[in-house]
């Protein structure tokens, strides 16, 4: 996850969890996250980067690492939302951007509606499978 407003050095990246050393529990994850929109004005906005890795064989690695892979951007907010789910801390603090409203409210929302993420893990796996036949064929 990566929060505009924060230096390369305060993101959290791939260590959400990881706070100066210490694996933070779902309460802790919250009051650290919302301490931290708080600090940026009361909202941030923030991302999931996302990596992704095909091994094929001895050798045959494929890497990659692009915003076509990215969720869409959201707020990361200083008020927790009242729900909770075990195990996903963050979304009681996610908003939607475009609506202003908690993800949780938003029963309307597509589960297919991630900013193009699905499509570029698709992309992808495509692109890397018919390289992959070419080299084969």
């Amino acid at each position: 996850m990566y929060i505009d407003g924060l230096s390369e050095d305060e993101q959290p990246g791939i260590h959400v969890r990881m706070v100066n050393g210490k694996r933070l529990n779902d309460d802790e994850m919250v009051a650290h996250y919302a301490a931290i929109a708080g600090r940026l004005g009361g909202k941030a906005v923030a991302r999931y980067r996302n990596a992704i890795c095909l091994v094929m064989g001895d050798g045959e690695i494929y890497e990659h690492f692009g915003g076509d892979i990215a969720s869409e951007a959201f707020y990361i907010v200083d008020a927790p939302h009242i729900k909770r789910v075990e195990g996903f801390p963050l979304d009681s603090l996610s908003v939607n951007i475009h609506t202003r409203r908690y993800y949780y409210e938003e029963s309307d929302v597509c589960l297919d509606n991630d900013g193009g993420m699905t499509c570029g893990f698709r992309a992808f796996f495509k692109q890397i499978l018919e390289q992959h036949e070419m080299k084969r064929g």
